[in-house]
């Protein structure tokens, strides 16, 4: 298991801090009577102590070392720590080749949304506290955030541009765009934490006769097709965009009664009679059949976008960036042994 959040800020706290004594000053603690007398001296602040070279502090005399600071941070999660740095390693390697860089707004603007996204968190979770104070109680340093969010952010943006360069426009050939408006006979299946769509009564003149008059309205110009599917489809997912349900082949899982009913609209602007589904009864508008480059391109980025959001796939690049990396790894030199010896070798030189 990888070390804390806590113990990490606090090594590398004490690497770039030199601990100095705090001296307080002490009062006359002598009581001479009810005599006024003049307040009592304090003695001058203590100089800071400027401690050895390769100690990073002293507690009561006692030194710790730079070495015994490495040697610890080692014994505790060396090769997890390791294998972190390997990888932002070929990211940073792997931006550079592409031309990606991440700008000091583009990480002040990730910090702020991170650290608004905790607090939220947090006060939905019942303990309500600012930032400030999480990350003291957690230990977490700016440092060890800014740091985090520019790795994130640098391995994002580079994992998109890999997309980009691999993504090829889709030939698109036989595709159709349509958008269908359903009145559903069965509960369909919805988001999480959504209510199921009310299905229509069981009787299929009500469904029909509905999507006939659609029909009849929009064919004579009283509405829309996208109004009448913003306001009559069950699917609310299509719904709301107008029924469009974006470019699709053959053979893509669709309903196979509905499928065939999409594929034989030949013109667009087409619309189909009530057709059934084993979701209930739809009417179809052919929207387009012939794709034009801006249609691929806007596809083309879907996909990318898609791609962007999947872990799986952002791991397998990782996994390929070190599978093709020449890595080199020196176990013994992460010991308890070998760090002490090559921290004392360089402080005898």
């Amino acid at each position: 298991m990888l070390f804390s959040k806590r113990i990490i800020t606090g090594l590398l706290a004490a690497a770039a801090t030199v601990a100095t004594p705090v001296v307080a000053a002490q009062e006359d603690n002598h009581n001479h009577g009810p005599a006024p007398k003049a307040p009592a001296a304090k003695k001058p602040a203590a100089k800071p102590v400027k401690l050895p070279a390769g100690v990073v502090a002293q507690v009561n005399g006692q030194n710790i070392t730079r070495a015994q600071m490495l040697s610890t941070l080692a014994d505790l999660g060396g090769q997890p720590l390791l294998g972190q740095m390997v990888r932002a390693t070929l990211v940073e390697q792997e931006a550079k080749r592409l031309g990606v860089t991440v700008t000091e707004a583009e990480i002040r603007k990730e910090i702020a949304s991170a650290k608004q996204n905790l607090v939220s968190q947090l006060m939905m979770q019942g303990n309500p506290m600012s930032f400030s104070e999480y990350a003291a109680q957690e230990g977490i340093s700016e440092g060890l955030l800014r740091y985090s969010i520019r790795q994130r952010l640098l391995a994002r943006k580079t994992y998109r541009r890999s997309l980009e360069k691999s993504a090829t426009a889709p030939p698109m050939t036989g595709m159709n765009r349509t958008s269908p408006c359903l009145i559903a006979t069965v509960p369909l299946p919805q988001a999480p934490g959504t209510a199921a769509a009310p299905a229509a009564p069981p009787t299929d003149d009500a469904p029909t006769q509905t999507l006939e008059q659609l029909r009849a309205d929009i064919v004579a110009g009283k509405t829309t097709f996208a109004a009448a599917a913003k306001q009559n489809s069950d699917d609310k997912g299509s719904g709301a965009q107008g029924g469009d349900l974006g470019w699709m082949p053959k053979g893509a899982g669709l309903d196979p009664a509905f499928e065939q009913a999409a594929f034989e609209l030949k013109k667009p602007g087409d619309i189909s009679a009530p057709i059934k589904s084993q979701y209930g009864w739809h009417i179809i508008r052919l929207d387009k059949n012939v794709a034009t480059a801006a249609d691929k391109a806007q596809l083309r980025n879907q996909q990318i976008a898609q791609q962007e959001q999947n872990p799986q796939g952002f791991n397998i690049w990782m996994a390929e960036l070190q599978r093709k990396a020449r890595i080199t790894t020196n176990t013994q030199a992460m010991s308890t042994t070998s760090v002490k010896t090559t921290a004392k070798t360089t402080g005898s030189r």
